[in-house]
């Protein structure tokens, strides 16, 4: 009996020995064959930039180094590699949990890169123009970045390149940081120079930070939680129409009719429609707008009607712009979007199963300019914000609309 015994607990031990997890490595390894399978598959034309063979070394060569680098130097690797696509939908979504963060904020504004806001212990640096961070300058370290950022243009990158610098994992990775922990910052500010030591936070203490930032904003910049809203100025005879969101059809439809009839009943000499902070959602609820100031002999002229676009200008948002463009007289102002009117979309994802990692991939190929491939949708009129505009609750381009003629 003893020897049965003993047997059975030696069948179970191979057992175990046979259906032991795989190692970290091996975990990695398998995801990475995953997205190089599926990813092809379920991308509507994964390679119209980056060659298969190219995608496939890179695969190959984060397999090889799965043993060798963290999880979030892997990460970083794969975001690297899925930005080459050049597809501003396509995307790897870190594990947010497992970064480190700057305890500032960034903007690139005309005149540099400014530091917007700042948790309550660096509050000095508060409106300080960056110039280096750790042993690169600024402008290479912003360079550098966008090696990370997945994006349809150049453009977007001014959106994209400063939120990147915020994660010390990547400072690390293009060589201004020599670890994660902390390092330097250098600013101006005030006519004198200064350098800090930050510490990095965690995604967790980031999320219960108190940011000190401006203290005024302007009305662009209001009622950012709701999708779309509307605001009339007198004095200047102008309708303002924010549109943040492509979503919620029901009450944008309400307060397109209701916008039809505040026309109808006053003497509204501007219609302003800002899609500058529009980052996507469903391109189709923007419909009822479109075709009222399309067929608006009221509104519908260069000297009337104007739309703001900017780097965030993205996704539907750009459908959107560009459906404008094409079936309107509108003015169109501010910067160049932050999406091509001619882009992949109709996002999809597929979760990689041990690492957890979010790959997010286009489902479609958007053509709505035939015969030419603009970057963006341009403005008539372009006009990038100082760093003084934003802090003192300017926008410069919305005075510009009312000053026209």
């Amino acid at each position: 009996m003893k020897i049965v015994l003993l047997s059975l607990a030696l069948l179970h031990g191979f057992s175990f020995a046979a259906n032991a997890q795989p190692d970290r490595a091996e975990r990695w390894r398998a995801d990475l064959d995953l997205m190089a399978t599926e990813l092809p598959e379920k991308h509507i034309d994964l390679f119209h930039t980056l060659p298969r063979a190219d995608f496939m070394q890179g695969i190959e060569s984060l397999k090889q180094s799965a043993g060798s680098l963290s999880d979030n130097q892997l990460t970083l690797q794969l975001m690297e590699l899925v930005a080459r696509m050049g597809d501003g939908h396509t995307t790897v979504q870190p594990n947010v949990s497992q970064l480190h963060f700057l305890p500032l904020q960034f903007y690139r504004f005309k005149d540099g890169l400014f530091i917007t806001q700042t948790t309550p212990a660096w509050r000095e640096a508060f409106g300080g123009r960056v110039t280096r961070i750790g042993s690169l300058s600024a402008d290479d370290v912003l360079k550098k970045v966008s090696r990370y950022a997945a994006r349809d243009n150049d453009y977007q990158l001014k959106n994209l390149s400063p939120r990147f610098m915020r994660l010390t994992d990547v400072l690390v990775a293009v060589g201004a940081w020599k670890e994660v922990d902390s390092g330097t910052i250098e600013y101006e500010k005030n006519g004198a120079s200064k350098t800090i030591t930050c510490q990095a936070m965690t995604s967790a203490e980031i999320s219960k930070v108190n940011w000190v930032s401006r203290t005024s904003s302007p009305m662009c910049s209001q009622k950012s939680e709701f999708d779309h809203w509307n605001d009339w100025l007198p004095d200047s005879k102008a309708l303002f129409f924010k549109y943040n969101r492509c979503k919620n059809r029901p009450a944008f439809d309400q307060l397109v009719k209701g916008t039809v009839g505040f026309v109808g009943q006053n003497d509204v000499q501007r219609f302003v429609l800002d899609l500058r902070d529009n980052g996507g959602g469903d391109s189709s609820i923007f419909s009822p707008l479109l075709i009222y100031l399309a067929t608006s002999p009221k509104l519908n002229k260069p000297d009337r009607l104007f739309v703001i676009v900017g780097r965030k200008t993205f996704s539907s948002a750009v459908m959107n712009a560009t459906q404008m463009k094409s079936a309107t007289n509108a003015t169109f102002v501010g910067e160049p979007s932050g999406g091509k009117p001619n882009h992949f979309g109709e996002v999809r994802s597929l979760t990689l199963p041990h690492s957890g990692l979010k790959v997010s991939y286009s489902t479609k190929n958007f053509r709505l300019i035939e015969g030419s491939d603009p970057p963006a949708v341009m403005p008539d009129v372009e006009i990038e914000p100082t760093f003084d505009d934003w802090a003192n609750g300017r926008d410069p381009v919305l005075e510009a609309i009312l000053k026209t003629p």
